[in-house]
């Protein structure tokens, strides 16, 4: 049976709750989370929607789309009408494992689908086609906004990527021309590749492109670029870095969308350092006491601590932009890292001090890691996976991580980041009320820095232990201390003093740099382009 959700500004959300073809009948157990879900987002993605097509009329209170979750091949329209009877079908993915991931997809249904709705109004509208909903390149144009709007789920139930059919194949210029079907992914996977190119690679936006398209994919590339040729140059690029020939084919990309492609300098890596707990061991020996201060401004105080030995893994992971199909290769204090194996590299390392935690002990130590390079199926980044030997605990291990990229086709030029990781094998870790009263003395302190100071950068700096920021914001936020203790030292000049000596011990820098002058009036910004003033 049907039933009815609810309402909203532009549509009726409506869905079945039993399939009576079955005997007994069978229930949806799913079907209303789905309508649910879908009513809490259809109005925000069709404003969006109707934003790229730059409609504001046509829908509302009066002319209500009909939104019916039930059982469907995927999903299905039927046009758009002027009398309240447009309609469109969406499948509930009723026995799908995550529940989550399955709202998604009904919501990147639905896009796909309201999408082609307008692209039929906005031809009615104007008495010109220039989208065409149930051809290749409205097929295209559908699937490229399901994916932008709802990525979760286009990639997992809504089965993309839809591009390499085409890519492995002759290429046929479905540029020039246009299928008149959408169920061909030969021919809606080029329409896609072209469409992410007019987007990503020659930076026309989702609205120039749908707002200037015509009955074309070629004759919209000229109405956007004022050239010829669109065809050619888009298929020029994708020969040399993702080449086909009955020799050699890429390997399948994992998204549909390869672009921007650049070259050089222009393309880019990043690494990113994430660590992840495997195990820890408490060990027996519990000290009596140790007398510490838990930070600033609190007196030291006896608190009980363990020293624990850890087995930790440290996810290095590097993502590109700009390669069509990157290849990576990881080193770890200079040596080439593999899938598997180990090294026992001379790494930095600083050790816990339970009398001391600002002042941990620096040193070298030679510890044994194991290494791996997981599988990822994006295709544009990579992973390196680096984890401790149980037996091997020598504290903080500090890790120099260098990737390096070329591409697989096309160039033969590299790009490499390097970066360093820290590997936490060994720790002390006091009692809970060490950190209780860290939290309390952080307050205090706030509280009594407030009466002098607007920005309050200072507390900041005794949460310890942060991760460490990136240098330039690192940077903003050592010069707003800076300008802070000049303000401090002016109002209070022993608090002042202490807090210069005490941050200059935190930061491990010459109390001299806390004493430069900074400009009072101006603020300490980035400028759009990343400039420290």
């Amino acid at each position: 049976m049907i039933q009815t959700v609810g309402t909203t500004t532009n549509f009726i959300i409506k869905y079945q709750d039993t399939d009576y073809s079955t005997n007994p009948p069978r229930l949806f157990a799913n079907a209303l989370r789905r309508a649910q879900q879908l009513m809490a987002t259809c109005e925000a993605d069709f404003r969006t929607l109707r934003g790229w097509f730059g409609i504001n009329d046509g829908f509302g209170p009066s002319n209500l789309v009909t939104l019916q979750v039930e059982p469907e091949s995927l999903a299905r329209n039927y046009g758009y009408k002027a009398d309240g009877t447009t309609f469109i079908r969406m499948n509930p993915f009723d026995s799908a494992a995550d529940q989550a991931q399955a709202d998604d997809a009904v919501q990147g249904l639905f896009v796909a689908e309201a999408i082609e709705v307008l692209m039929d109004y906005r031809n009615s509208k104007n008495g010109e086609v220039s989208w065409h909903a149930n051809w290749s390149d409205g097929e295209g144009r559908a699937r490229v906004a399901a994916a932008t709007l709802h990525p979760a789920s286009y990639y997992t139930l809504l089965n993309a990527p839809f591009v390499n059919q085409w890519l492995q194949s002759p290429r046929f210029p479905w540029v020039v021309f246009t299928d008149q079907t959408d169920n061909a992914q030969d021919s809606y996977g080029c329409a896609i590749l072209f469409i992410y190119y007019l987007r990503d690679q020659l930076n026309h936006s989702i609205s120039e492109i749908i707002q200037k398209g015509k009955s074309s994919l070629a004759d919209t590339y000229k109405n956007l670029t004022g050239k010829d040729g669109g065809f050619v140059e888009f298929k020029n690029l994708l020969d040399q870095y993702l080449p086909y020939t009955d020799k050699q084919k890429f390997t399948a990309l994992a998204t549909d969308n390869p672009f921007p492609i650049l070259q050089g300098q222009d393309r880019s890596v990043r690494l990113n350092f994430k660590e992840d707990r495997i195990s820890s061991f408490n060990l027996t020996r519990k000290s009596p006491s140790v007398v510490v201060s838990p930070g600033f401004p609190c007196p030291p105080a006896p608190y009980h601590y363990f020293e624990r030995n850890l087995v930790s893994k440290l996810k290095c992971s590097a993502t590109t932009t700009g390669f069509a199909q990157p290849k990576f290769t990881w080193f770890v204090n200079g040596l080439q890292a593999s899938s598997g194996g180990s090294i026992d590299p001379i790494a930095f390392v600083s050790v816990d001090v339970a009398a001391h935690p600002e002042a941990p002990i620096n040193g070298t130590a030679q510890p044994r890691i194991f290494w791996d390079i997981p599988f990822l199926s994006s295709g544009f980044g990579s992973e390196l996976d680096l984890t401790n030997a149980s037996e091997s605990h020598p504290g903080h291990l500090h890790l120099g991580v260098t990737v390096d990229v070329t591409e697989t086709f096309g160039s033969t030029d590299s790009i490499s980041q390097t970066s360093t990781g820290t590997l936490d094998t060994r720790e002390i870790r006091y009692e809970q009320k060490f950190y209780d009263d860290r939290i309390s003395c952080i307050g205090r302190l706030r509280h009594l820095l407030e009466k002098y100071l607007q920005v309050n950068h200072i507390p900041l700096i005794f949460t310890l232990p942060d991760p460490q920021p990136e240098l330039r914001d690192g940077i903003r936020v050592l010069l707003n201390v800076i300008r802070e203790l000049h303000v401090i030292r002016e109002d209070n000049r022993e608090l002042g003093a202490e807090l210069t000596q005490l941050l200059a011990k935190t930061l491990q820098v010459p109390e001299e740099i806390l004493h430069v002058r900074v400009n009072a009036q101006e603020p300490i910004t980035e400028d759009p382009g990343g400039v420290i003033e």
